[in-house]
């Protein structure tokens, strides 16, 4: 019930924002390398997989988000989703179940609705999307493989304290002018292998859980779905971006993600 009016009173008006921004802006025209303010609204896509009792309203936000996703022109965000989309539908799946839901009114409204869509949304912005992913080999993921070795390379020459507990917050800046665009590379650099650690650590504990629960998550098979999607989404996004200094971006992802540890942890047990 708290996802069903979480997503009325906030995801929708999120998504909805978004699209009259893009229309009253003329974006799609006008954007070429991708739009990072589309990370806001992403980041609330693994709540709609507990939608559960809501089926045609989970259906309806995954096409939105999307769309959202893909016209954002960010590669990280469109592989993320998608993959985030895949392994939850993996875990969830009741192959019995899902063939008598083809049958259903709103499923045979929906996939028309669903192609027509994405044709259009092809026409509309694919060959951008598409030359993005082209140019993954030649830019390096607009240089990201390069500032990595950089960063690398600097952390391998420092002394053994710098190497221990890192070169201090934000400390990329001061040695390339930019952040590292990876979570886990900016942690090592900041905070050394210490801090690196207790980072791995921290997912650690989450992908060890989800092997524990993995035999009994008949039981709760939608919310065990949605955690192991929201731990692939997490990571996913962290690899190619920097969310541990974004608060606002990573605050809705770690809060679905604590619901789900306890409940997993302290109600399905």
């Amino acid at each position: 019930m708290f996802i069903y009016y979480f997503s009325l009173f906030l995801i929708i008006p999120v998504i909805a924002q978004t699209f009259y921004y893009y229309y009253t802006h003329d974006i799609i025209s006008t954007i070429k390398m991708g739009n990072d303010v589309l990370f806001n609204t992403i980041v609330f896509f693994p709540f709609v997989f507990l939608l559960d009792r809501n089926k045609l309203l989970r259906a309806v936000l995954i096409l939105l988000f999307l769309i959202v996703s893909f016209l954002s022109y960010k590669r990280s965000i469109i592989i993320s989703t998608l993959i985030a989309l895949v392994v939850y539908y993996i875990f969830v799946s009741d192959i019995k179940g899902k063939l008598k839901g083809l049958f259903k009114w709103y499923v045979l409204i929906f996939v028309p609705v669903l192609v027509y869509l994405s044709t259009s949304l092809f026409q509309l912005i694919g060959e951008n999307v598409v030359s993005r992913f082209e140019r993954l080999s030649q830019d390096g993921g607009n240089g990201r493989n390069e500032i990595y070795s950089r960063l690398l390379d600097i952390f391998m020459e420092s002394d053994f304290l710098q190497m221990l507990f890192g070169h201090g917050y934000m400390s990329t800046r001061r040695y390339i002018g930019v952040l590292a665009h990876n979570d886990f590379i900016q942690l090592l650099f900041d905070f050394g292998i210490v801090g690196f650690s207790l980072y791995l650590l921290f997912f650690a504990s989450f992908i060890k859980l989800i092997f524990v629960k993995y035999k009994r998550r008949r039981y709760y098979r939608v919310e065990y779905a949605t955690f192991v999607s929201l731990i692939v989404f997490l990571l996913t996004m962290t690899q190619s971006n920097c969310f541990i200094y974004s608060p606002f971006l990573l605050s809705p992802m770690l809060f679905l993600l604590g619901i789900l540890n306890y409940r997993l942890v302290n109600v399905w047990k």
